[in-house]
């Protein structure tokens, strides 16, 4: 097996790149391109990057080495372009490939829409046994939608023994359960900051505190769970891909604390047998990025969403609405970035969604503060877009993600289209178009179907 490291091949940019046979290594400076591996010779050496569950940006390099002259090898990306992404909205994409994903910032909104679902019911004097019943409906019928969606494509009947259990809908419906209930225990009817006095600048954080505390000590303890849990034959704390990465050394390492936890809890039959990490590193045992750990830090990124909804209660002036979403999404986007120490694999807890690192959470809401400014500013204050096409989406989101996931790669959604970046990109765009015609006939019609 070889090892390289690509980092400095521009995407896409080459066809073809001329390497030089040196002993047991294959360098190209000009490339930035360095492999070391047994020699290879008359036969495909494939070249592998060292990146640790990156989605995106990977290329593999297959080569013919004879003997010690030069040779020419095509550059192809990695991953197959069908696993391209156009997102709709904050709660439903497209994908051609079967791999569907979905964007995580919608766990962050669903932490807004929460507190704005909550405090309009309080107002109403709704009990909260009542609440309560909602949260605890609203749940079930997210899992068993999830488990509905994990036994599409099974024509024979579904095979209970190999069934996954995780997933994307079953992650949103235990992140709700959570942050709601949580919520629901230490909520009231929220008031204008003004009548708290000096508690007024911060009232946003310490209104609710309690609830706050809870969910920092979410983090405390995935952040322990992940670093300092002893998980057989790897090093602790390791939370990189397994297989063949680190040499081979860590083969069945995968997602480290976080995938020996569902192994252990659901057994390797009933969780994700094709993570992304498996196609780069070659990786033997499975993986589930919505899996167990993932939720103390899905319930964080869901607090700070609910946080941003408190800006809205409290504070009554747009411009201190503003300036409070601008200063949250700015802090933690820094203090993302310092965990990660600005870098793709170095920092201390790197940027990753695979495993829902605590430094991917934080800039994931960052970011979700910064696109609410820049929604409210251009919706509520200047009034100058009414949020179309994006609104249509949002009021059907369920239907959307769960059509989505049932029509993948079916007509009229997906077709046998050519390999290539330009195809792909115009099914996927089809892809969004059809789904976006469909929510503005719902909308049309008045259908608005929600859990």
């Amino acid at each position: 097996m070889a090892y390289c490291n690509p980092d400095h091949i521009p995407q896409l940019a080459i066809d073809k790149a001329r390497l030089t046979l040196v002993n047991d290594r294959r360098l190209d400076s000009s490339l930035g391109l360095f492999t070391q591996s047994e020699e290879c010779h008359e036969v495909s050496c494939e070249a592998r990057n060292t990146y640790h569950f990156q989605e995106g940006g990977s290329y593999a390099v297959f080569v013919q080495v004879p003997n010690n002259e030069d040779m020419e090898c095509n550059l192809v990306p990695l991953n197959n372009p069908t696993d391209s992404n156009i997102r709709v909205a904050i709660c439903t994409n497209f994908s051609a490939s079967g791999q569907q994903k979905v964007l995580c910032l919608f766990v962050f909104i669903m932490g807004t829409a929460l507190i704005l679902s909550f405090q309009s019911q309080l107002r109403f004097g709704a009990p909260k046994k009542t609440m309560l019943w909602k949260i605890l409906r609203r749940s079930l019928i997210l899992f068993a939608l999830g488990l509905l969606i994990n036994s599409h494509g099974c024509g024979d009947g579904v095979d209970m023994s190999q069934f996954r259990i995780p997933g994307v809908l079953q992650r949103f419906a235990l992140t709700y359960l959570i942050v709601a209930s949580i919520h629901l225990l230490f909520s009231s009817s929220l008031n204008n900051s003004q009548e708290y006095g000096r508690f007024a600048v911060v009232w946003d954080i310490v209104v609710f505190w309690p609830e706050g505390l809870t969910h920092v000590g979410f983090v405390m303890v995935h952040t322990c769970i992940t670093f300092l849990l002893p998980v057989p034959n790897c090093p602790r704390g390791y939370i990189g891909p397994g297989g063949d990465d680190s040499h081979g050394l860590y083969a069945n390492c995968t997602g480290g604390a976080a995938g020996y936890i569902d192994r252990k809890v659901f057994g390797d039959s009933h969780i994700y047998q094709s993570p992304t990490c498996k196609e780069i590193y070659r990786t033997t045992v499975p993986y589930d990025p919505e899996g167990l750990l993932g939720i103390l830090t899905s319930c964080f990124l869901c607090f700070l969403g609910l946080q941003a909804g408190k800006i809205l209660f409290v504070y009554k002036d747009w411009i201190q609405r503003c300036w409070r979403f601008f200063t949250w999404g700015l802090l933690l986007c820094l203090l993302g970035g310092i965990l990660c120490k600005f870098s793709k694999d170095d920092g201390w807890i790197p940027i990753n969604k695979n495993l829902w690192s605590l430094s991917f959470v934080l800039t994931l809401a960052g970011m979700g503060f910064i696109l609410l400014l820049a929604c409210y500013l251009l919706v509520d204050v200047y009034k100058v877009w009414s949020g179309a096409p994006f609104y249509y989406p949002g009021m059907n989101s369920i239907v959307l993600y769960v059509g989505h996931e049932l029509l993948s790669g079916q007509f009229p959604v997906a077709f046998d289209v050519p390999q290539t970046h330009a195809a792909q990109l115009a099914m996927n765009i089809w892809g969004t178009f059809f789904w976006v015609i469909v929510a503005y006939y719902l909308d049309f019609k008045k259908i608005y179907i929600s859990v």
